[in-house]
């Protein structure tokens, strides 16, 4: 779940203000539904601060959630998305600003002593429906993959929004509001 509960919410934020599929700025906030084997609950992830001390800007998510609060740092550099995972040191590859139908990448990550393969394609451009409304939006597959399992998560993003729906076999996120006032 640990797991999940990562890469939810590195896929959440990912981006620049020039990246319309996934804004971010200070102050961006996200309100998501969650629906899950241990019940349903309120997720909030917000841009609480930026280190502008490196090359490029890194920003700083605050999770909160039932499972604990914790932080993600996200960056952009060299046309893509890096996050560090929720706490790790190395930052890695997860999306590009520019997406089109059929990019695909993947990379390997170690939580726990134990290897993660995730793979990502972007599949389609379709209509989606959740409680806050109708959304064009850009649809992701991401297969995560051990050493004993393999799961397929879609991830379904709006243009200027970011992120309104993530589901899994056993797992659904649904925005339910945001603000990117100040």
């Amino acid at each position: 779940m640990r797991c999940v509960m990562l890469l939810l919410s590195i896929i959440t934020l990912v981006a620049t203000a020039q990246a319309a599929y996934f804004p971010i700025a200070l102050g961006y906030k996200w309100e998501y539904k969650t629906h899950s084997a241990s019940g349903s609950s309120i997720t909030v992830k917000t841009i609480t601060s930026i280190d502008n001390t490196g090359n490029e800007p890194v920003y700083m998510l605050q999770i909160s959630s039932k499972f604990s609060p914790q932080i993600e740092k996200i960056k952009m550099s060299e046309g893509w998305v890096y996050s560090d995972m929720g706490g790790g040191k190395d930052f890695y590859r997860i999306l590009p600003l520019d997406p089109y139908v059929g990019d695909n990448w993947q990379f390997s990550y170690e939580n726990d002593d134990k290897l993660y393969e995730y793979s990502y394609e972007v599949e389609e451009n379709e209509k989606i429906t959740i409680t806050l409304g109708t959304f064009d939006a850009l649809k992701l597959k991401i297969t995560i993959q051990s050493e004993d399992e393999s799961e397929d998560f879609f991830a379904y993003y709006a243009d200027g929004i970011g992120l309104v729906q993530y589901t899994a076999p056993t797992y659904r996120e649904e925005l339910i509001g945001y603000n990117f006032g100040k």
